[in-house]
Order: C-alpha cells, then sequence, then structure tokens
C-alpha cells in the first residue's frame, strides 16, 4: 500500500454520487492513501461543491473528463434530491452541523489476498464495488463516505468498496509534481527562487504554473512587471475563473497572481481554503510543474498549503534566528501524518563552508527530535546582480545568466528534475 499512496497521493480526480450518470463528475484532489482507505477533499465544480454524509456511495475516477457543464443534483431513485448529497449552492456547513452527523462507520480492513484475486476474476455482477460505467466514460471504483472533516481544511474519508489491483490498473501516469517554496521568516528570497526555479524549467520544456500564494502580501506579479486586474480573491468570491486571471510570463509559465493588502486573503477559512485549491487543481492536468510560493512563517494559510504538496523547498539563511524559524516550520509540519519532502535551500551565502557544517546540524538536530527527514538542495551565493534583476521586475536567470547566482539557480532546477526522476522510479 505504501507504493499506492506514493503513486495516487496528491492525484486529481472526478467524484460524482453513485448511480447518477447524467450528472458531471466534480474535481477534488487525493490526500492520503491508508489501508483501502482514502482522504480527498471535498469535491468541487464551479463553485459548487458536494458534502455527502457518511454512508454515502460515490463513484470515482482516476481519470476525470473534460470540463461539462453541471446539469442538475444528485436525484434519488425517486426522483427527489438525493438527502446524502447537500445542494450544491448550499452554505458552508458550521463544525456543529458536522459532529451532529451520524457517527462514521470505523475503517473496513482491506480484503485479504484471497478475496481480491476472486474479486479480480470475478464477473461484472459478482463485483457489487464496481460501479457501471458508459463506453464513452472512463472507468470508475466505488467509494463510501465513512467520516467528514471540516480541519484543517474540508475534507472526505471514504471507504475503498472493491479490489486494489483494478485501482492500480487505472492509476496511469504519474501526475504533475507540485511543490511549495516556503520560509520560517520574511525576507530569505523564496520568491526570487520561485521565479527563476519556474523560468529555469520552462526553458527546459517543462510546463510550468507558478501560483503566488502569499496571500495577502502577493508579489509574484509584480516582480515580473506584470499588472493583473484579478486574482485569487475574485476566484474564492466566484466572480472569476482561474482561467480569467491567468497571465503568461517569462519563458511562457502561467502565473496565478495572488491578492495584496487584503484581509480576507490572509486569513481564509477552511471552507474558503477547500475552495480554492478545488481551483487550483485545473492546472495538474496541463503542467509538469505546479510551484507554489507559499507566505513566510508557519501561519494557518501556509500550514495548509504544506499539506497538501509532497515536495517542500525550505529557503533560509545562516543566521541562528532563521534556522530557529526554518526548524519551527518543520516542527509544525513533523505532527501530520502525511509529511511532505523537505529539500533545505540556503540563500545569500558569502561562506560556502559554512553551509556544510550548518546543514550537517540542522539535519541531526531535525532528524533526532523531529524524526523528519531533510535532504539538501544546495545554496545560492552573495550576488549584486539579484537586486538589480529586481529593479528591472526581470528573472535574474535571464537578465544576468552567467552570474554566480544564476549558476546556483540552474544547478538548483536540475537537481529538483533529477530527484524527481528517482523518485519515480523508486516508487
Amino acid at each position: 500500500m505504501a507504493l499506492l499512496s506514493q503513486w495516487l497521493t496528491n492525484r486529481l480526480i472526478g467524484v460524482r454520487p453513485v448511480g447518477e450518470p447524467e450528472t458531471p463528475f466534480y474535481e477534488s484532489r487525493i490526500l492520503g492513501v491508508k489501508g483501502g482507505v482514502l482522504a480527498m477533499t471535498v469535491p468541487y465544480w464551479k463553485n459548487k461543491g458536494l458534502w455527502p454524509s457518511p454512508g454515502t456511495k460515490l463513484a470515482v475516477t482516476l481519470n476525470p473528463p473534460g470540463q461539462t457543464p453541471l446539469n442538475k443534483p444528485p436525484r434519488d431513485a425517486t426522483g427527489d434530491l438525493a438527502p446524502s448529497a447537500a445542494p450544491v449552492d448550499a452554505a458552508p456547513p458550521t463544525d456543529a452541523a458536522v459532529d451532529a452527523a451520524p457517527p462514521a462507520a470505523a475503517p473496513l480492513d482491506p480484503a485479504p489476498p484471497g478475496e481480491i484475486a476472486a474479486l479480480a476474476k470475478a464477473g461484472p455482477e459478482d463485483k457489487a464495488g464496481l460501479a457501471k460505467t458508459p463506453e464513452d466514460e472512463p472507468p470508475t471504483f466505488v467509494v463510501e463516505v465513512i467520516e467528514r472533516r471540516l480541519k484543517p481544511l474540508p475534507t472526505l474519508v471514504v471507504q475503498i468498496r472493491q479490489d486494489l489491483p483494478l485501482l492500480k490498473a487505472l492509476v496511469g501516469r504519474r501526475p504533475c509534481r507540485t511543490l511549495a517554496v516556503t520560509s520560517g521568516k520574511g525576507g530569505t528570497g523564496k520568491t526570487l527562487l520561485s521565479i527563476n526555479l519556474a523560468v529555469l524549467l520552462a526553458s527546459h520544456g517543462f510546463r510550468i504554473a507558478l501560483v503566488d500564494a502569499d496571500l495577502g502580501t502577493a508579489n509574484v506579479a509584480v516582480s515580473l512587471g506584470l499588472k493583473p486586474q484579478y486574482d485569487l480573491w475574485s476566484v474564492i468570491n466566484g466572480r472569476r475563473t482561474l482561467a480569467e486571471i491567468e497571465l503568461e510570463g517569462p519563458a511562457g509559465i502561467t502565473v496565478i497572481p495572488g491578492g495584496s493588502g487584503l484581509e480576507q486573503l490572509a486569513n481564509l477559512t477552511q471552507w474558503q481554503f477547500g475552495k480554492l485549491l478545488g481551483a487550483l487543481s485545473n492546472l495538474e492536468g496541463r503542467s509538469d510543474f505546479v510551484i507554489i510560493d507559499t507566505g513566510a512563517g508557519i501561519s494557518q494559510n501556509v500550514a495548509a498549503f504544506l499539506r497538501i504538496v509532497r515536495e517542500v523547498v525550505l529557503v533560509t539563511h545562516l543566521e541562528p534566528a532563521a534556522l530557529l524559524d526554518a526548524y519551527a516550520v518543520i516542527k509544525t509540519m513533523a505532527g501530520q501524518e502525511m509529511r511532505p519532502r523537505f529539500n533545505f535551500l540556503y540563500n545569500r551565502v558569502i561562506n560556502p563552508l559554512e553551509v556544510e557544517t550548518s546543514f550537517a546540524n540542522f539535519q541531526v538536530t531535525a532528524q533526532q527530535f523531529l524524526k523528519t527527514k531533510v535532504e539538501f538542495l544546495g545554496f545560492i551565493p552573495e550576488d549584486p546582480n539579484v537586486l538589480r534583476s529586481v529593479r528591472q521586475q526581470k528573472p535574474l536567470v535571464l537578465t544576468f545568466p552567467r552570474s554566480p547566482a544564476s549558476k546556483s539557480l540552474a544547478q538548483i532546477a536540475e537537481s529538483l528534475v533529477v530527484a524527481g526522476f528517482h523518485t519515480d522510479r523508486l516508487g
């Protein structure tokens, strides 16, 4: 199951009530796989969501179809609105409402090997968990909702109701890589890293989406000399779609501008964050990398983004205060069941010899006290050309490609690609 978890986590999927083939698939994302249980974000479709109660059976496809208009809400066999699914335009449920819901059934243990083999050989009429799918639609498997959670974001915990070999067969190719660039404190250069990594990867033929998720104090668009008319807040409040706020950046990267100076963005509710995540999931089907430039520190928004990615680039300085703040970020995530892979990067390094000693001490401390492995990604030397490129509002790797910092960034980008290749092969 560890192998299945590596392949499926963060995958974009399609979800709809069982027995409703006329209803389009809602988009969701798998957050984790453990045994026969999946955790997924609440399904969304064009700013509308499903909130099915425990016991509801859902059809899930790992190859969601293209976007089609939402026809009508799910209905039961009598034609009435299905009681297990909230109306798509219903208000977000409160914690009290969730607590009042019927108690969730205990997760079932995965079927023993003999039972799985029998299911794999059984005919369609014998596979009770297999949803009937028209020939023009992708194959689906059935899950049952066993729990609903509002925190840290609206999530459904579901039980897989059919054999896992079929699930493995539906996996297909590994989805795009989603990584977050973050830091324990401001001023470490994470936005500089995000922009230049995006441009470098795009110049090598990768399809790149750069999301400015420094909500409330976003500056990616400004750093690139772009002037967005709309931002992520326009998507969250339903006034614009994600496609309507996208900008084209240098080297053909797709830029998703964040909002600046908005208190609402800086303090999203769990439900609003789930809505934002559902919109951002659209990027994965047309990107090889989604790079999320988060805010600094360990705010609720930052922690929520770190929970949904598999890779984190943690940018820091050699100063003790910066290292302590970086350690606090890892400590915040250490208690999570699904931990991202942490890649450590030093910026504005004057003496490279100090980097090796500093990282060795940090790595030992994180492993000993937090039981968390930290990988060394590299360092960026102090370079006056960085400030010059910032003033020109252009990426460093395009304005000063032969500068020391640009050469280091090129090595860092190559290291990220190579690390992902080995992860795919080992997975």
